[in-house]
């Protein structure tokens, strides 16, 4: 069964069927989308963000996470039509960044056809996404 989760302000309304939320901490001067190996975050500095995420090395499993700043809403699922769903929140023809980090994609180990389809869902709901990604560096300094 494919899972959804959501925090900020879309956290504070009733769920739909079948969706399940959880509110995100929330942090005073940035905002933290995902953390990778759980100790370097990732800050949303634009706008509006998107990640995707292989959650799982020996049997890929994908996780999409959509980001919108102003409403601090975050919405991290692993069902391809709750994300294509979840970028409809975002106003058309609004820009989005990819957000992923250094030396590795998070998508790792994802078929190619998952990103593919990600990016698809991304201008089929009205949106630009941007040539330039935001990259969050995680190696041992």
């Amino acid at each position: 069964m494919a899972s959804i989760t959501l925090a900020g302000a879309l956290a504070e309304e009733k769920p739909a069927a079948g969706i399940s939320q959880t509110a995100a901490k929330a942090e005073p001067e940035d905002f933290t989308i995902y953390r990778i190996y759980d100790r370097v975050p990732v800050h949303l500095v634009d706008a509006f963000g998107v990640m995707l995420i292989n959650t799982r090395e020996e049997n890929p499993s994908p996780q999409f996470i959509i980001a919108i700043r102003q409403s601090r809403t975050l919405i991290s699922t692993s069902d391809a039509k709750m994300a294509a769903q979840a970028l409809k929140l975002i106003p058309k023809g609004s820009k989005v960044r990819w957000y992923d980090s250094c030396t590795v994609p998070r998508s790792y180990g994802l078929p190619a056809s998952v990103r593919d389809r990600f990016e698809a869902s991304i201008k089929a709901a009205g949106l630009v996404l941007l040539d330039d990604y935001k990259l969050t560096c995680y190696c041992e300094k």
